[in-house]
């Protein structure tokens, strides 16, 4: 749920989250460590 619509089409996050896959398969260790802050952030 959010209280934008269609923010999933934003561009800026459809790169953001392009980039989060990216460094998923390049680099789990450090998009773990991110994971791990965000939820942290998030609480």
């Amino acid at each position: 749920p959010t209280d934008i619509p269609n923010c999933n089409r934003l561009p800026a996050l459809q790169w953001k989250r392009m980039n989060l896959r990216k460094l998923q398969k390049t680099n789990p260790t450090k998009f773990a460590q991110q994971l791990k802050d965000l939820e942290n952030c998030l609480q």
